[in-house]
């Protein structure tokens, strides 16, 4: 006589409250139905692999606030299965869990900008070139402009991308494009930001 057993799979699925990668690990065991055992395993399906879990520790600190992840911005949609056994049949628990980033603060005021005092675009792919930096997640558009020490304007850009480095069109420039080794000043602007205007000398060379 021959008998076929099958062990049946019961499938749960639980939406989880959402959780600001910022606030620490999570216990996923805690997510599970209180009469279910924790003799399973866990795998994640789906989500960002930045964020990790190692058997039933998820943490989502390993994040870092990009372009694609910044507060209130929607997060980050994670899938994860538990799979056990429960009462002789295959326990199968799918929890879903959105990961956002809005319990953080941008940097986004008057000290957190870091402009550039000199450049040397020699093409040693080292400080090559004009950069404003430190609120780059805060979207804003920069308005540059860039003068010699007589007062003309060498350089302007309305919408600047970190890109300049030492060209221009306009008349006081040196060889092959470039403006001559030298201080020069600048003018910035940030679109939208209720920020003042940032002005100061900026060092050209070429070494």
């Amino acid at each position: 006589q021959t008998l076929n057993v099958i062990l049946d799979e019961i499938i749960t699925d639980i939406v989880a409250p959402d959780w600001c990668f910022d606030e620490g690990i999570i216990n996923m065991n805690d997510l599970l139905p209180e009469d279910l055992n924790t003799n399973g395993t866990w795998e994640m399906l789906e989500g960002d692999t930045a964020a990790t879990l190692t058997g039933n520790i998820f943490d989502p600190t390993t994040l870092e606030l990009s372009f694609d992840f910044l507060p209130d911005d929607g997060g980050i949609d994670y899938r994860f299965r538990y799979t056990t056994t429960n009462e002789g049949c295959i326990s199968i628990t799918e929890i879903t869990m959105n990961i956002h980033a809005d319990c953080v603060v941008l940097p986004c005021g008057e000290k957190d900008v870091d402009i550039s005092t000199a450049i040397t675009p020699n093409g040693d792919a080292y400080n090559e070139t004009f950069e404003i930096k430190g609120i780059e997640l805060c979207g804003f558009e920069y308005n540059v402009k860039i003068f010699n020490r007589w007062g003309a304007l060498v350089y302007e850009s309305d919408d600047y991308q970190n890109d300049w480095n030492g060209t221009s069109s306009k008349a006081s420039v040196g060889s092959a494009g470039k403006v001559p080794n030298g201080t020069y000043y600048y003018i910035i602007t940030i679109k939208d930001s209720g920020l003042p205007p940032f002005t100061g000398p900026l060092y050209i060379g070429t070494k």
